[in-house]
């Protein structure tokens, strides 16, 4: 209902697209940004209006002193010993009243009222001067309301600072400015930037063209010899420049932590994007069993490395000798815990 009517208003749009949605958020942050600004100016200003008395003269034209001289606390408090003053100036008592202190708390503020009982300037029939009230007044901050008053204006600045100085990530705001300009400019589609895209889908991209770099290596101009690729590290020593050129920090052989008295090396870690990367190459003596074992147990080994939340195996099979790749793609990608695991294999001829 409350979105029918703003969208009435014209404050929100009806959601027809992403781009509405996009467009509502914001808006919806502006306004929260907006009544937070406000409410913090409208509670600050109350509670200054509540205590504005403690800066007045504490006399009878204090606002607190009025609210308090007409209460039913005043009238009640001050009875019986109006009734005692004028029985003694009358004769028909002994006692005086005693001095009093009465309290009054109000919004903000305490009124202090000291009564004092002094000579007046008449007599009582036995020829004794007679008696009046003599009052003192003072106004103070209520501490209890001020503590309060502290914490809420504390908690709504800060709640304001951390709200004002959230970011969104530079890649959901570019994100959003593409599909924006979509929306309003779909002649003029930008192409997504390598930030837009996963971790996942920049790496696929980079195995995909892996075979293909290969073969290009094989057939070189002016005679040049070729590269051959015949093991593991000859794929590292390829891989290495094709990861630099897509990712920021890559380091080689990392090693992880001990486990069962023996530590582990992993071929490349991408360090700002918490992601392992272990190379393999299929040969001739080692079977899809053997290989599906080598996967688990690195699987465990690296799952114990710190700052990673992803760990990503490359097999690189030219000769396609795993006859059933889709099988171990499929086991060791279950075997995610406390990180994801993803499995490549190149080329991708099964599918």
């Amino acid at each position: 209902m409350l979105n029918r009517i703003l969208i009435y208003l014209g404050l929100l749009r009806e959601e027809r697209s992403l781009a509405d949605t996009i467009l509502n958020t914001r808006s919806a942050v502006f306004f929260a940004k907006i009544m937070g600004v406000c409410a913090f100016i409208s509670i600050g200003s109350n509670y200054i209006m509540w205590v504005h008395a403690v800066f007045e003269d504490f006399d009878l034209g204090n606002s607190a002193i009025r609210e308090y001289l007409s209460s039913d606390y005043y009238g009640s408090a001050m009875r019986d010993e109006a009734r005692q003053l004028e029985r003694y100036n009358k004769g028909l008592a002994d006692s005086l009243p005693p001095h009093l202190s009465f309290y009054f708390p109000t919004l903000g503020v305490i009124v202090k009222h000291e009564v004092s009982v002094v000579p007046g300037t008449g007599y009582r029939p036995d020829g004794t001067p007679q008696y009046k009230f003599e009052n003192k007044f003072r106004v103070s901050l209520n501490f209890v309301h001020l503590i309060w008053f502290v914490l809420l204006m504390s908690m709504l600045l800060v709640s304001g600072l951390l709200f004002l100085s959230r970011r969104s990530p530079a890649a959901l705001i570019r994100l959003e400015e593409l599909e924006l300009n979509n929306h309003f400019s779909p002649r003029e589609r930008l192409p997504p930037t390598r930030e837009m895209l996963g971790v996942d889908h920049r790496l696929a991209l980079i195995f995909k063209r892996f075979n293909a770099f290969v073969v290009s290596l094989n057939s070189r101009q002016r005679g040049k010899p070729s590269f051959e690729v015949n093991d593991e590290y000859d794929v590292q020593d390829l891989m290495l420049p094709m990861l630099q050129m897509e990712f920021g920090i890559v380091k080689r052989e990392v090693w992880g932590p001990d486990i069962a008295g023996s530590a582990s090396r992993v071929d490349f870690q991408l360090v700002n994007e918490g992601v392992l990367i272990e190379i393999k190459k299929t040969r001739g003596s080692l079977s899809d069993r053997e290989l599906s074992n080598e996967l688990i147990v690195d699987v465990i080994r690296y799952s114990a490395y710190e700052h990673i939340n992803k760990i990503v195996f490359f097999i690189y099979d030219p000769e396609t000798r795993i006859r059933d790749p889709l099988v171990l793609l499929t086991d060791i990608e279950k075997l995610r815990d406390k990180v994801d695991v993803k499995v490549f294999i190149s080329p991708r001829w099964y599918e």
